[in-house]
């Protein structure tokens, strides 16, 4: 293994290196502790000219002396930029048992006049840029190649339109996945367009933006899939579009709803909205009446009813549809709409109760 603790380690030694051009120097300093597990830290710092230290790297071992962790901080004075004077940066990486890297992170602070005034910390790949109030500026992938695959289009088509509109292109849009995280990058600028969190059995997905939002969530529960989606956020309302899907594809339901408030304390209210099911539209009103239905039938589908009791209520004809064997729904043309009327349903003797 070449991760392995350095034999023949010496304590306490002060060594003088110069970098590989010789442009300058520095001194190191090495030491070695142990803790109550058997691991080993090896702490190296290194010093300039004048002591002052510019640098650290610390290498945790175990009892086999594979390498645990590595941990490095170095300091770089930069005199001559305007924008910062000093630099702080480093990165710290895990190993696996097998001695793979599991876990890699790095980081780069600036700093001017000892304020804080902006960087860029690297996570697995994922480089995040901060403002100087550390507010996260952007997040991208370092190399998409070496880091991602692309999503293939079908697959775009059923990620939330709240991450795959704010693609530069959705027929290149790139994917990540570690255990039951994938993060999702435009192909182009390589910008994190977002994320999703699944369970242990992928029956419950929730996708959030690249400022983790909650943005949608999917349900599989008996072969039927839920989509829940949250679109046109602002502070004072939304709409949250829904589907169901059956196993092969086939949508059974379909649902806008709108929601409001008048300020951001203040709970979230129902406002109205649209349902689609069997063919059938349904407006809500915000108290949950229902203010109109609507068919998407075709009248040839439908059977044409004369001496309806329905004939008493609209001027329009009457037409039914058989909904099972014992239900019948009705609606009436109204200047080219199907309007719903009601729901019979009969029982074995024939005779028809109306809702």
């Amino acid at each position: 293994m070449t991760d392995q603790m350095p034999l023949n380690l010496v304590v306490n030694q002060y060594i003088r290196e110069t970098d590989a051009d010789a442009s300058w120097s520095w001194i190191r300093n090495t030491q070695s502790t142990d803790d109550e597990n058997g691991n080993i830290t090896v702490t190296e710092t290194r010093f300039d000219e004048k002591f002052n230290p510019v640098g650290k790297l610390t290498s945790i071992y175990d009892q086999t002396s594979a390498k645990i962790e590595d941990s490095e901080q170095s300091f770089v004075v930069i005199e001559e930029d305007a924008t910062r004077d000093l630099t702080k940066s480093g990165s710290r990486i895990e190993y696996s048992d097998s001695g793979d890297i599991e876990s890699a992170f790095a980081w780069s602070y600036d700093y001017l006049e000892n304020d804080f005034v902006g960087g860029t910390e690297t996570l697995n790949g994922l480089v995040i840029t901060l403002d100087s109030d550390w507010t996260i500026v952007s997040k991208q992938a370092e190399a998409l190649q070496d880091y991602a695959v692309q999503l293939e289009i079908d697959a775009v088509s059923n990620l939330p339109l709240g991450m795959s509109e704010n693609s530069t292109d959705k027929t290149n849009i790139w994917i990540r996945s570690e255990g039951l995280t994938n993060y999702y990058f435009d192909g182009i600028t390589r910008d994190l367009l977002g994320t999703s969190e699944a369970n242990s059995d992928n029956s419950i997905i929730h996708y959030f933006d690249a400022g983790e939002e909650l943005l949608a969530s999917s349900r599989n529960e008996n072969g039927e899939i839920e989509f829940i989606e949250t679109r046109d956020l602002s502070e004072s309302s939304y709409v949250e579009v829904g589907s169901v899907t059956n196993g092969a594809g086939v949508v059974l339901r379909t649902w806008e709803y709108n929601f409001v408030r008048t300020s951001p304390s203040d709970e979230w209210q129902f406002d109205g909205g649209i349902e689609t099911q069997d063919g059938l539209t349904t407006t809500v009103n915000a108290d949950f009446t229902v203010a109109s239905q609507t068919s998407d039938l075709n009248v040839d589908q439908l059977f044409e009813v004369n001496g309806s009791i329905f004939n008493e209520l609209t001027s329009g004809k009457v037409y039914s549809s058989p909904v099972s064997g014992d239900e019948t729904t009705y609606f009436s043309l109204d200047d080219g709409i199907l309007n719903y009327l009601g729901t019979s349903v009969s029982d074995v003797s024939g005779r028809e109760t109306f809702f």
